[in-house]
């Protein structure tokens, strides 16, 4: 994952992991159908991608920056053009646990979030791509698919309105020898936060998130727990 490492080597780790989401039991979704994921070899010989991630002391990284900016100040201000769109970029690591596949336990993927900084709730889009799974710290296999970030941030706090969310369907073998397809709904909170005491206030955005999965037959129940996330905002923007 080419943007974790240069955010490893050049902002102090910015990042962003967990997510705290409620059991929920298979869907009726269907399997996606056609040949396999990638040219990787999965556990079970399935051909599921490579992961990207890196390798264990990077993902430790990413948590360790994670609750790093979960501890930033929170703040009133923003450092910056006080119009237009700011971009921020980090991880999201969410514990997950899948009933027929317990050697996954967590998801680590890159986020990408647009802010249209105009005053008031200032609208927030975005997405959640590179979604890999882990088995604590090991990386196990690069989904396909994204999820799409949505909603607002702003007012008085600085913080994101009810009803921000992360969401959408992920495919992969997660461990076993079929394709399926994993839904993600969870609800954001969190909001801008401050790096540096006295300076560049709102440079990160940081929270948790909370919600339900739903998968295709053969994951069987599915909880997606402990969300956190955290982004800094690119420079220039």
């Amino acid at each position: 994952m080419t943007r974790i490492a240069t955010k490893l080597t050049t902002t102090g780790l910015g990042l962003i992991a967990v997510l705290g989401l409620s059991a929920c039991g298979g869907s009726s979704m269907s399997p996606t159908t056609g040949p396999g994921a990638g040219p990787g070899t999965g556990p079970g010989g399935n051909p599921a991608l490579e992961p990207n991630v890196g390798d264990a002391t990077e993902v430790q990284a990413i948590r360790d920056s994670i609750n790093e900016g979960l501890g930033f100040r929170e703040n009133d201000n923003l450092f910056g053009p006080r119009n237009g769109d700011a971009v921020y970029s980090g991880q999201w690591i969410t514990g997950l646990e899948i009933e027929n596949q317990p050697e996954v336990n967590a998801l680590v993927g890159e986020v990408r979030m647009l802010v249209d900084i105009g005053g008031g709730r200032n609208p927030v889009s975005g997405e959640i791509s590179n979604l890999n799974t882990l088995q604590n710290n090991r990386a196990i296999e690069l989904l396909t698919g994204d999820l799409d970030i949505s909603g607002n941030i702003g007012g008085i706090n600085r913080r994101f309105d009810s009803g921000a969310e992360f969401l959408g369907t992920v495919s992969g073998y997660f461990g076993g020898d079929t394709l399926e397809n994993l839904q993600i709904n969870a609800d954001v909170s969190g909001g801008w936060r401050d790096s540096i005491v006295g300076g560049d206030p709102g440079n990160v955005i940081a929270g948790r998130t909370t919600g339900t999965a739903n998968g295709t037959p053969g994951l069987g129940l599915v909880d997606i727990t402990n969300g956190q996330f955290r982004a800094d905002r690119d420079s220039g923007t």
